[in-house]
């Protein structure tokens, strides 16, 4: 159940990420900001939430949370991904996903720790196994051509030359610790419920401060020109990421999670090959996919 979860959540996530990707740079030629598109892509799939939240409220398999243990998570986790998902939006204006993506492999390394001290979770030795080649090799995928130290480590060469890479890089440190408190709100909770709060909290804070920036003229602008229905499309695809991934936490421990979690920058690579037409190395893909499928048996096998 954990891999489907995983592969699921992957697949929609990496269409949410390309779509988006596609909206903020056609928006920065009609007139959006990175944090508007930010903000009606995560309200659109509280929208859809929402939806579901009371159906299921209805049939008493979700409820609304009032202890201190879901609040004081809920709070670290949004802020922080507030921050995070601010700087990642506007990274997919100034560089290509091959750019961008390559640090979301460090997250689960990183990871680790905060697990260990709030959750006193830790992976096996297979186990850590599992998540450090996962994690080299779909940092692999996005070096350069040949197999150098040199290359190996370019992109965090690029970060101190390209704007776009270096919000890149600053948006992968907030998810090692805020994957932690996600898995204590729903463990508090349920996936659905955390989902519809935290994904509403977060576009909402996105169009305070878009409007606050941008003014109140240009924001309701904004809004009458964004077009809800490509909006609830992306929506819908977050939807489903987010509740897979939430799921997940109930079959693994945390360190395990986000290290499958990254099997996402694979479909990513792939859909911004062929939808915003960003080259790849097909035997690269190929090796790096390896990879990824041997440190998923790997985490299989310490569960």
């Amino acid at each position: 159940m954990l891999f489907i979860l995983i592969i699921t959540g992957a697949v929609a996530l990496a269409g949410h990420v390309i779509l988006n990707a596609r909206y903020v740079r056609a928006g920065a030629a009609g007139g959006w900001s990175s944090t508007f598109v930010l903000g009606v892509s995560k309200v659109s799939a509280a929208l859809l939430m929402l939806a579901v939240w009371l159906v299921l409220l209805f049939q008493g398999r979700a409820t609304f949370p009032t202890s201190w243990a879901f609040w004081g998570a809920f709070l670290v986790t949004v802020v922080l991904n507030i921050i995070f998902e601010i700087i990642r939006f506007r990274s997919y204006a100034l560089a290509p996903i091959a750019l961008t993506s390559p640090f979301g492999a460090i997250s689960p390394v990183l990871t680790i720790l905060p697990a260990w001290l709030f959750l006193r979770e830790l992976p096996s030795f297979w186990g850590g196994l599992g998540i450090g080649l996962i994690t080299v090799s779909i940092y692999a995928l996005h070096t350069q051509s040949g197999w150098n130290i040199r290359n190996f480590f370019a992109p965090f060469r690029a970060v101190w030359k390209d704007r776009g890479t270096r919000y890149a890089f600053l948006s992968s440190l907030p998810p090692a610790i805020t994957i932690v408190f996600d898995k204590k709100a729903v463990v508090a909770s349920d996936p659905i419920t955390f989902s519809l709060l935290a994904v509403a909290a977060i576009g909402i804070t996105a169009w305070i401060v878009d409007f606050a920036y941008r003014g109140r003229e240009r924001f309701f602008s904004s809004v009458r020109q964004c077009g809800w229905g490509r909006f609830l499309k992306i929506g819908f695809l977050y939807l489903v990421a987010n509740l897979a991934f939430n799921m997940a936490f109930l079959f693994a421990i945390v360190p395990y999670v986000s290290a499958l979690r990254r099997t996402v920058i694979i479909f990513e690579v792939l859909f911004a090959y062929f939808f915003l037409q960003e080259k790849t190395d097909i035997v690269k893909r190929a090796a790096v996919s390896i990879g990824v499928v041997l440190g998923t048996i790997l985490i299989g096998l310490a569960r």
